[in-house]
């Protein structure tokens, strides 16, 4: 609910921390995959900005081949490591996912508008997304470190 309220995976770092120990998640699993995942694990807005861009694209009559489309995948894949912390964040990289991805720039400056007025919501489910992968990545740590198979 906090990722959801605020709009960043970053800002609920100590509630996600406070709940995975609620879980009983050891802290080291907890703090390696809150850290780390707050700063690399951007999922949400990485397949966001890849099926935004490929959305757009379509909607104003441009068909990419498939050289095009991994160029925007790679570019998504690359501007989601780097907007952590960043509020609205997808609406400051896709102007340059779509650039990425060969499209003039007058057709850019068409497109922004066109899923300007849904990003605020889908914006707040990517930073869920992201929490709730964090999570998950933080729980199958402590799992694996338990269930490790001892030497005899």
């Amino acid at each position: 609910m906090t990722a959801l309220s605020c709009n960043s995976s970053l800002a609920t770092v100590p509630v996600t921390l406070r709940c995975l120990e609620r879980m009983r998640v050891s802290s080291q699993s907890a703090r390696l995959a809150a850290c780390v995942g707050t700063n690399l694990n951007n999922d949400g807005i990485t397949l966001y900005e890849a099926m935004a861009a490929l959305f757009l694209a379509h909607a104003l009559g441009y068909d990419l081949p498939m050289s095009k489309q991994i160029v925007i995948v790679m570019a998504s894949i690359i501007a989601g490591a780097g907007v952590a912390g960043i509020p609205e964040a997808g609406m400051i990289v896709l102007p340059l996912v779509l650039a990425a991805a060969g499209l003039p720039e007058q057709v850019i400056l068409a497109a922004i508008p066109l899923i300007m007025t849904v990003d605020w919501i889908i914006a707040r489910a990517r930073s869920g997304v992201n929490v709730m992968s964090d999570m998950l990545v933080a729980i199958l740590l402590d799992v694996g470190k338990t269930t490790r198979p001892t030497k005899a």
